[in-house]
């Protein structure tokens, strides 16, 4: 707020001295009371400011004060507060002082010469906020790692306090830049814990609140943290054997006194103590923080163990969470070199155990030629193998075992009291899903390039099947789940759809056997179900093709298995060939069609009638 402008005094002082300039000089001057000027106040701060005025003219007469009045209410005088500058040219200042923070202020100059007081135009002017008034509690509930701090905020400064918290460290006077905790912002009480620390060691606290002028910092409060347990991390187990584990740890704080002891506790139950197993470490001098790794070792097979890292200090013992492992389970598996083979162990099959059937080795091995065969317990002859023993038993100085006719067969073998057994097995489906009801199996046949026994048969809507052994019960496979995993006497697959499906059953990875079925179909806008239904195919035996004749529409199609997108098969390069998830196969124009899909080699045709 301004009464008068730089120009108007400026043009003042210049008809001033245009007067003096011209003017004959009188013999005898007139006196008067002075003419004085005020300029804009400068340098506002909290608490003082600059003002700043001009001497127009002394009125011919000496002048006895001159300076500056103010107040908070306006039109200053001299019964207000003021300040007094007697000396010096026409320009003069003076520091008000005393001031309050945030507060208009009224200033003006004045003159006084024995003839009276004149007073310049008032000028406005406000002092600047301050900072936030802020205080600090003794720290309480002081743990080894912890303690809890209070403060407040009583006073913003007429700034908004946009954050406040606490500093500390383990120098005096902390600032924003040693460790900070924020708590929020705005005037009023707040707290926090303060975690993190160390044990045995004496912090220093101050609270800070941040607002527009800057940081406030409260009166310094310290206290010192007692001797506590260590603080131990454990790490995952790695290095697991069937009898042995690797196992590392970390002590972050060692409690305010120097570690004596370390290691881990370990058991087969939970939540071990010192009461449980134990591998313990003497510590040497002066450890405090550190890592450490070891083995335990003597460790059962397939087992699963909880263990924790411990430290001790002259306090006690401090533990980690609990970690978890399991042991290797025995898992053996043999090989089966023979004469159908080239007695090679290395590119031999093998059968193998499992952990919930470890004393019995399993495979399904296809001997296109009957001759001989043995066992070996790696893939070369460098180690233990097996011959024929006792009937129905090995020995490692039989004779090669031997079958009677070429075929697939599923062999067992005991690994401790060296018990075999070699089964020929031919596997057909049976349900009343199937051709034959659950009276009679449909054979499959082994498909010596996928290692798979498979078939292509017509099944039956809200029927199920299962895939069995020589025509009876003693084995036979099921899935489970409808996974897709075959599992002994596993739960009958039940088909939801009357149509042809390729029916494959896998075992020729020893212990993961698999189990498909699967019927095809086209689908898409040229096709009578549109995108939303596969229209079914049939299976050609003799072609070893699916195939269906239908009218199509203009548009496009493609291949689906089993009514689902994660069997589909387009072309990509519009040939004839398919690739999984490939392009949409366009049909030109409406018609009769006859389709025609390979599975085998996934190639096609689509052939107008």
């Amino acid at each position: 707020m301004r009464n008068k402008s730089f120009l108007n005094i400026l043009g003042a002082l210049f008809v001033f001295a245009f007067v003096i300039t011209s003017c004959e000089k009188e013999e005898e001057k007139t006196k008067t009371t002075p003419d004085v000027a005020t300029f804009p106040t400068k340098e506002v701060a909290d608490y003082t400011a600059k003002a700043q005025g001009f001497l127009v003219n002394d009125g011919n007469a000496a002048l006895t004060e001159r300076g500056f009045v103010w107040n908070t209410t306006g039109a200053p005088s001299l019964t207000d507060s003021k300040t007094i500058e007697v000396t010096g040219k026409a320009g003069f200042e003076g520091t008000l002082t005393g001031l309050t923070h945030y507060t208009v202020y009224y200033v003006r100059a004045f003159a006084t010469n024995e003839l009276g007081t004149t007073y310049g135009d008032v000028d406005t002017f406000m002092t600047s906020a301050i900072k936030a008034t802020v205080t600090v509690a003794a720290a309480t509930d002081v743990m080894g790692y912890s303690a809890k701090v209070a403060g407040n905020v009583s006073y913003d400064g007429e700034s908004n306090v946009t954050e406040k918290g606490f500093v500390f460290g383990i120098t005096e006077n902390p600032t924003t830049t040693a460790t900070k905790v924020s708590v929020g912002n705005g005037e009023g009480e707040f707290a926090s814990d303060l975690t993190g620390l160390k044990a045995n060691t004496t912090y220093y606290v101050r609270a800070y609140a941040i607002n527009g002028v800057g940081t406030a910092y409260s009166a310094q409060v310290s206290f010192k943290t007692p001797e506590a347990l260590p603080l131990v991390n454990v790490f995952p187990a790695n290095t697991i054997t069937k009898t042995s584990a690797a196992v590392g740890a970390e002590v972050t704080q060692s409690g305010g006194s120097a570690i004596s002891k370390y290691g881990f506790y370990y058991n087969t139950t939970g939540n071990p103590t010192a009461a449980d197993s134990k591998l313990e470490i003497t510590a040497g001098a002066n450890m405090n923080e550190f890592s450490f790794v070891d083995t335990l070792k003597m460790l059962d097979l397939n087992t699963k163990y909880y263990v924790v890292a411990f430290a001790t200090n002259n306090f006690g013992t401090g533990m980690s969470a609990v970690s978890e492992f399991t042991t290797l389970a025995n898992i053996v598996k043999w090989y089966v070199p023979g004469g159908y083979q080239g007695w090679a162990p290395d590119k031999a099959p093998y059968i193998m155990n499992t952990i919930d059937d470890p004393n019995n080795l399993e495979g399904y091995v296809n001997m296109p030629v009957a001759d001989g065969f043995k066992f070996t317990s790696e893939p070369d002859w460098a180690h233990t193998n097996y011959g024929v023993g006792a009937p129905g038993f090995l020995s490692t100085t039989g004779d090669n075992l031997s079958v009677s006719e070429a075929g697939y067969y599923k062999l067992n073998v005991n690994p401790i009291t060296l018990a075999y057994s070699v089964v020929k097995v031919q596997w057909g489906v049976v349900g009343d899903a199937t051709p034959g009801g659950w009276g009679a199996s449909t054979p499959m046949a082994y498909n010596t390039t996928s290692g798979a026994w498979e078939g292509v048969f017509t099944l039956t809507k809200d029927g199920g099947f299962k895939c069995r052994a020589n025509d009876g019960w003693d084995i036979n496979f099921g899935d489970t789940g409808n996974n897709g995993s075959a599992e002994y006497g596993g739960d009958n697959i039940n088909v939801t759809e009357t149509a042809d499906y390729e029916v494959s059953l896998n075992l020729s990875t020893p212990r993961d056997y698999k189990i498909s079925w699967m019927n095809w179909g086209i689908i898409g806008d040229a096709t009578p179900g549109g995108w939303g239904t596969d229209t079914n195919m049939s299976y050609d035996a003799a072609s070893e093709m699916w195939t269906i004749t239908t009218d199509l529409k203009k548009g496009e199609l493609k291949f689906r298995g089993k009514d689902d997108w994660a069997y589909n098969y387009g072309d990509d390069a519009t040939n004839g060939s398919l690739e999984p998830g490939g392009a949409n196969i366009p049909v030109a124009e409406a018609g009769n069609y006859t389709v025609k899909f390979s599975k085998k080699n996934l190639t096609y045709t689509i052939t107008k009638n």
